[in-house]
């Protein structure tokens, strides 16, 4: 039932939140910059650019929804293929196709193996927490990368299925909302063929304090060693690089 949910996304949440579809669907078409957490989105984005390889690599990113993680990726100067399996966000993500970029989007479940040639990365953004059997989607990318090749994903940690927004998100509109610490990850990642996976802290967690105030800078290092802390030790958030 979950990926007929998701397959149906658009509708689902137009239904459930009582929301027109052209207006759901321009926030879609909008996103991230329709979104509150914006800020949040495109410091994620910055992050995973710092780790693709050199322009212009071929990037797939999977389970991009309404497309503008990979219409970014486009712009920087990748070449990239984006995959939904969501009918409805791909027409969207389609609109975003413009002359100059490098940029084709499909609909195709990423639990199936891909098609598409080869590729120098593969990007998850947000989306492994969602698919039902992870081995198979890791398996796929591993096939479908070049040698040498990277996976870059940042997924929610543990406690994310129990958070109230995950909670709510799958009681509402029927998506799969699992935990993905980095420790279970790499482990998938290893026994399916990448032999270098290294973990970095979500950049986004880190608060701000003013450093002009010497109190404050010692409240920055605070909350910077507990982030530390909180990354590899709690399972929190992370940013995932992995190495065919």
């Amino acid at each position: 039932m979950a990926k007929q949910d998701e397959i149906s996304y658009v509708e689902t949440v137009s239904r459930v939140d009582n929301v027109s579809v052209s207006d759901f669907t321009s926030y879609l078409s909008r996103k991230p910059y329709s979104d509150i957490s914006a800020g949040d989105y495109l410091m994620d984005i910055s992050q995973l650019l710092k780790f693709l390889p050199p322009r212009p690599a071929r990037v797939l990113d999977l389970g991009v929804g309404s497309g503008w993680t990979s219409e970014i990726f486009a712009h920087v100067g990748y070449a990239v293929v984006g995959l939904d399996i969501s009918p409805d966000m791909i027409e969207i993500a389609k609109s975003k196709v413009t002359e100059g970029l490098n940029l084709r989007f499909y609909v195709h479940d990423y639990e199936k193996p891909f098609s598409f040639g080869l590729f120098d990365a593969v990007v998850m953004y947000d989306s492994l927490h969602h698919c039902e059997n992870e081995n198979q989607v890791i398996e796929n990318i591993c096939a479908a990368l070049t040698p040498q090749g990277l996976f870059l994903a940042i997924e929610p940690g543990r406690g994310h299925s129990r958070s109230k927004a995950a909670a709510d998100a799958a009681r509402k509109y029927g998506t799969t909302e699992r935990d993905m610490p980095f420790h279970y990850v790499k482990r998938v990642l290893v026994k399916k063929g990448f032999r270098e996976v290294k973990q970095y802290m979500c950049l986004k967690q880190l608060s701000l304090f003013d450093l002009s105030k010497p109190t404050d800078g010692l409240r920055q290092l605070r909350h910077l060693v507990w982030l530390v802390l909180k990354t590899v030790r709690l399972g929190a958030t992370s940013v995932i690089v992995a190495q065919k």
